[in-house]
């Protein structure tokens, strides 16, 4: 293996300005060379403006494998001899000198250490232009001196590379920008603290992921914990998820209304000349607020943002001597540990892609939702060459691609498969009376009180509903209006000037059951651009030609790109299966594990229990289910944590209404839940209450409830359970008010208070 030459992967995917002048925007792509851990789904992709007639592009990074893949050539044992030089030895020698100087010199600060010793600091600059240079020499291993590279091939591994250099003074530059990070993010440490860190930063708790629930929880933690050593790590170049400013877009706007789209500590305010629609707005101003929010919140001198390393996607993680190690793909961070671990890197990380077969002619580019942001402007410019524009996907996400690209005045055709969960049950945002929005009206004790719920008991009345026979039509039509509503809304079949194709979109899926994908419209006009201006089919993409994809019924689609808004992949990569069975993440069954044999018959038993309690959910409409079969449920407790182990908690992968609300809810309950202020009852009944919150999520949410954590109509009793199992109570209404109040942000806002006042600072 030979270190990389004559590409920087740093730039690659980034606009060339002076290109950008130019009329005619093209898509194109570097190549990008696969990482030795697990590969990144996201396409790279470089745009270069080039003028005149348009030439074939070269290919997006492949997305999907090819249908018959070329072989990989079995690599060759290592036979080199042991070279002493080795970097992790090194390392170690330059380590111990380092520990035992500042041991003989406490006053002095580990990142003074080469200052003190009179050490040179090279250049980051001078060190990578040396590694390129290196890279082409030959290593004599056995006598370690460099040969001439014109008569000896080269022969460089990238370790190393890295460990000539070292063999110097570069390690002294490693190791000082590792120590010097350290201090930085964790607000100040002494001496011997950065010295302990530098093999492996330690820190209180690390954070995976600066998304909703990641920057909740270090939000909530630090407020009872100021002077707690936090670290988050985030695998992107901005914070926010979903909401980051890499990823928002024209047309991109929230599904919920502003008091549920914020934190309580800090309403957001929109600027006057904002657009709104029934309380929606663009999403650019959750990400301009959370953007501001990491900045706002300072604890013991160190801001959320200087806490947070980007552009550091975790790869792996340990346990050892009752410490978590976590290591990532950045070279300033590559490791730390933490006594806490607290995973939230959330449901919108990896993406699916979708695979078919390319002929070699076809040169339209595959752009994910998740990347649309960053290069929506080219992709959507007038005189762009993408005229034709193909949406892939049922669900919200699509929608929004197709939207924008209608505005865009670009030819909009939208697939979806007719081998998935169909078109997404798009509902209607108008409140009524008090409610400012739907979902606000949705949100409240009293319309979500016949919902089934593992999370609260219900009332006798509403368990007679259930029960009876001679009530169950009553129910069941109280149940399903809102879907009637909502295809009313939509008028699918008879709206005026609607193209044949508008009707594929009227949904088969429930909205009671969540049997497809449920999103909010927020534009007066989508329905009217969609119905006349854009070609809806249901199909599976088979093959392309050289400017057009082929349905599986032989259909050809024109198209000069493909969005797609075909969801994600929630699974937690960095965990390996044996990490994931023994902390209770989905994983495959193992049909001679006693311990398995004992999981399959609590759910047994459990799904007995809510068929007796619940017996509406006997008969669920067919439809497909989203997940493998043959994998576990999530087994953590409320949604969160391991059964196993009190160190880790995992946020925001639970699915839920709104996730402002539940991230806020699940960083009160985990902090409550490190300190010791709450905790799971004995084993045996916490696997009871866990195999019945798993039953009832897969009987409840038959086609996206198979992890059995799937809470999306239950935002009301979820986030209550959590806040008061933390023994808070300022959330709660006045009782006169509580039933028909809507959940709301400011909720919230006293529980920071009351937790300190109940427990006070540690």
């Amino acid at each position: 293996m030979s270190p990389a030459s004559g590409i920087n992967p740093e730039t690659a995917g980034q606009l060339n300005p002076e290109s950008a002048a130019q009329l005619e925007p093209e898509l194109a792509t570097q190549p990008v060379p696969e990482p030795a851990t697990q590969p990144d789904p996201r396409p790279l992709i470089r745009f270069s403006i080039s003028p005149g007639p348009r030439s074939p592009p070269p290919l997006l990074p492949s997305l999907s494998p090819d249908p018959e893949p070329a072989a990989q050539p079995v690599p060759e044992p290592d036979t080199r001899p042991i070279w002493p030089g080795r970097p992790e030895l090194i390392h170690k020698r330059y380590v111990a000198e380092k520990v035992a100087w500042l041991k003989a010199y406490p006053g002095v600060r580990p990142a003074q250490y080469c200052k003190a010793r009179g050490l040179e600091h090279y250049p980051k600059r001078w060190l990578n232009e040396n590694r390129k240079y290196l890279g082409i020499q030959r290593l004599d291993l056995e006598t370690e001196t460099l040969l001439d590279y014109r008569e000896h091939p080269p022969n460089w591994t990238d370790e190393e590379v890295k460990a000539w250099l070292d063999w110097d003074v570069q390690e002294t530059i490693e190791v000082e920008i590792q120590v010097q990070a350290e201090f930085d993010a964790c607000g100040g440490l002494s001496a011997e603290c950065g010295v302990r860190g530098m093999e492996h930063p330690e820190v209180d708790v690390a954070i995976v992921g600066a998304g909703l629930s990641g920057i909740a929880f270090a939000r909530f933690y630090l407020d009872t914990h100021p002077e707690s050593r936090v670290i988050i790590v985030e695998k992107d170049s901005c914070i926010g998820g979903v909401w980051s400013t890499a990823r928002v877009f024209d047309g991109f706007w929230v599904q919920s209304p502003l008091r549920m789209s914020f934190f309580s500590d800090v309403p957001l305010k929109l600027p006057k000349t904002a657009s709104t629609a029934n309380d929606m707005f663009e999403s650019k101003y959750i990400a301009q607020y959370l953007e501001e929010y990491v900045d706002s919140h300072v604890y013991n001198g160190t801001s959320l943002r200087s806490r947070i390393r980007l552009n550091a996607e975790v790869t792996k993680v340990d346990k050892a001597s009752q410490r978590w190690i976590l290591y990532a793909n950045d070279a300033a961070y590559p490791y730390l540990t933490c006594s806490k671990l607290t995973v939230a890197s959330g449901l919108t990380s990896v993406p699916n892609i979708p695979t078919f077969p390319r002929s070699p002619d076809w040169y339209a580019p595959l752009l994910h939702h998740r990347d649309f942001g960053i290069y929506s402007g080219p992709v959507l410019a007038q005189h762009s060459a993408y005229k034709n524009v193909s949406v892939l996907g049922g669900g919200k996400s699509a929608a929004d691609l197709v939207y924008a690209s209608i505005k865009a005045g670009k030819k909009v055709n939208w697939i979806i498969r007719t081998t998935g969960q169909g078109p997404g049950i798009f509902m209607d945002p108008a409140g009524e009376r008090r409610y400012r929005h739907a979902a606000e009206a949705g949100a409240t004790q009293k319309s979500t009180m016949l919902n089934p719920s593992s999370f609260h008991t219900l009332p006798q009345w509403a368990q007679s509903l259930h029960q009876s026979d001679s009530e169950r039509s009553n129910l069941l039509e109280r149940l399903y209006a809102a879907d009637n509503r909502f295809k009313a809304w939509a008028n699918y079949r008879s709206r005026e000037g609607a193209l044949p194709g508008f009707r594929n979109l009227e949904p088969k899926a429930s909205f009671f059951w969540g049997s497809g994908p449920v999103g909010v419209i927020q534009q007066e006009d989508f329905w009217d651009l969609v119905s006349k201006q854009v070609n809806v089919y249901r199909g599976h993409p088979c093959g392309t030609s050289s400017c057009a994809l082929i349905l599986d019924d032989g259909r050809e689609v024109p198209t000069d790109i493909v969005l797609c808004g075909t969801g994600w992949n929630p699974a937690y990569q960095f965990f390996s299966d044996e990490q994931a069975c023994r902390l209770g993440l989905p994983h495959e069954v193992r049909q001679d594990s006693a311990d398995e044999q004992h999981w399959t018959n609590l759910m047994a038993q459990a799904d007995v229990d809510v068929l007796r309690q619940f017996p509406v959910l006997a008969k669920p409409p067919t439809c497909k289910s989203v997940g493998e079969i043959n994998l576990t449920p999530a087994r953590l407790y409320h949604g969160v944590a391991s059964l196993s182990d009190p160190s880790i908690v995992f946020l925001g992968r639970a699915r839920i209404s709104n996730n402002f609300r539940a991230a806020e809810a699940q960083a009160i309950w985990a902090t409550a839940y490190f300190d010791g202020r709450t905790s799971p009852p004995p084993l045996e009944q916490a696997r009871r209450e866990v195999a019945y919150m798993n039953a009832l999520s897969r009987r409840r949410y038959p086609t996206q409830g198979l992890d059995g954590i799937n809470f999306h109509g239950d935002l009301v009793w979820y986030t209550d359970k959590l806040v008061a199992d933390a023994g808070l109570t300022s959330h709660r209404k006045d009782w006169w008010v509580d039933p028909e109040e809507p959940c709301l942000a400011s909720d919230f806002e006293d529980c920071k208070e009351e937790y300190l006042a109940k427990y006070g600072p540690r």
